[in-house]
């Protein structure tokens, strides 16, 4: 529920959408940023195996 603004307050749904847009964006910056950091292991214990499960 937000407040129309005819009191004073001036906390209409305009600002809780841009709230929402930028608490967000900030969310989905900070994830991309978290992810860039894992790297993936140089090596992997099932690629020194073959089709058929053995060790090379």
């Amino acid at each position: 529920m937000t407040d129309d603004g005819d009191d004073g307050q001036r906390f209409g749904a305009d600002h809780a959408w841009l709230y929402v847009a930028v608490v967000t964006a900030a969310y989905i910056l900070s994830r991309g940023i978290a992810k860039a950091g894992v790297r993936k292991p140089d090596h992997d214990v099932d690629s020194d195996r073959d089709a058929s499960g053995r060790a090379r």
